[in-house]
């Protein structure tokens, strides 16, 4: 009895894959220029099913495309009505456009335009290179607004210098900078490997958009803490505020602080450290000091390699170990259908299979089998970061390396 069902059940496996391995033959001979009038028939009876399926959910959802259309005539008719409003209009549909593209990008610069190509070294670092260069040019990044963004122009005379250092020029291209978040993909693995758990105390180091802030917020829970330091004064502020009003105020604290200068203000109690900066090597001997006296873990997070290994140099000299870094890579796979000949046991006699053979089809010495293979694709993999981790000993198991001299290899090792 086991074996009749085991018989009905290859039967049925087998006419299932022949069934589609038809339909994947007659779909690939029907193409335009090979069968036309085929192409357009079903081409038509698929709007026909389309249209069908809309008219249907038009049907369902009355209230909801009633709504929609109410909504979308309002906003027309304010677009489009002169008016005082104009004024505001204008506003806001600059800065939807600005956003949309900023974000688009940043989101873009994940899949590499299909081509590998970060979408920082096309469109954001251009950016920023116009803007240092016309801040030195004009001493100022008082940039009258318009034209500013799309071209920059000295502002008028008259205008206060002021002395342009890298913290001047990433406070005026802070928002587009800020548009390359850290992704869910890593978020995740930083919040792994910093083994981040409820009642964790984490200390962060640019505070940014608050992406990974919420969600080390949510990693430590109602017992745990989040300190997170923010250059920009107006950034921090902003932070705070959507901190309060997401209701994390009791486990979020927010700092106006250089790290890199300053150091953290809170002092042997983290245990574990971010650090999202443009130089963390500068900031690296001063976590060591935030670490509690146990320990811990840190992570730091880098567009480019050269920031990498200037901050594995900075935190090997300062007694970390279990120094690795991650690159964030995101990449689709593709799958295929392959047909293979199977041999009987005892006969590896190799039969190639007739063109007209199904799947499933028995034959002297074997059967014709399919399976499905899968494998990565070669083009369009996206670059996000790079992600370094490391542990601090116990502070007092703590030992410093000397400083490397100029004619040591500092990656050699």
């Amino acid at each position: 009895m086991v074996d009749a069902y085991a018989v009905l059940s290859e039967s049925e496996d087998s006419e299932t894959l022949n069934k589609e391995d038809e339909l994947e033959v007659e779909r690939k001979s029907i193409t335009l220029w090979r069968s036309p009038l085929k192409t357009l028939y079903y081409f038509g009876w698929q709007m026909f099913d389309e249209l069908n399926k809309a008219f249907q959910f038009a049907k369902l959802h009355k209230i909801t495309l009633g709504v929609t259309f109410t909504v979308v005539l309002a906003i027309a008719i304010i677009l489009n009505v002169p008016g005082p409003h104009q004024q505001h209009v204008g506003w806001l549909n600059k800065e939807i456009v600005w956003s949309v593209w900023w974000i688009g990008l940043g989101i873009l610069s994940t899949v590499g335009l299909g081509t590998g190509l970060h979408t920082f070294i096309l469109y954001l670092g251009p950016h920023i290179a116009k803007v240092t260069m016309a801040a030195w040019e004009c001493r100022s990044v008082e940039f009258p607004e318009p034209p500013y963004p799309d071209v920059v122009i000295c502002p008028p005379k008259g205008t206060s210098l002021m002395h342009i250092d890298m913290w001047v020029i990433l406070s005026k291209v802070r928002w587009e900078s800020f548009m390359w978040i850290l992704y869910a993909s890593d978020i995740s693995l930083v919040c792994l490997m910093l083994e981040i758990s409820p009642g964790s105390v984490v200390v962060e180091s640019g505070t940014g958009s608050g992406s990974l802030t919420h969600a080390l917020a949510r990693a430590v829970g109602e017992t745990g803490q989040v300190h997170t330091h923010e250059f920009h004064k107006e950034r921090c502020e902003a932070a705070s505020t959507e901190f309060k009003s997401h209701g994390l105020e009791h486990i979020v604290t927010s700092y106006h602080r250089n790290v890199c200068q300053d150091g953290f203000a809170v002092q042997d109690k983290a245990d574990a450290v971010f650090l999202d900066l443009p130089c963390p090597w500068d900031a690296i001997r001063h976590a060591v000091s935030a670490f509690s006296q146990d320990g811990g873990r840190l992570c730091s997070f880098s567009p480019c390699i050269e920031q990498v290994q200037k901050a594995c140099i900075a935190l090997s000299e300062e007694g970390f170990e279990e120094i690795q870094t991650f690159e964030g890579i995101e990449r689709q796979y593709q799958l295929s259908r392959k047909r293979i000949w199977e041999p009987f046991v005892g006969n590896q006699r190799h039969k190639k299979f007739r063109s007209d053979q199904r799947v499933g089809e028995k034959a002297d010495n074997g059967w014709l089998n399919a399976y499905v293979k899968g494998g990565p694709k070669k083009d369009g993999v996206g670059h996000t970061g790079y992600l370094t981790f490391a542990t601090l000993p116990a502070k007092e198991f703590l030992t410093k390396r000397e400083p490397k001299t100029e004619d040591q290899d500092p990656v050699a090792e």
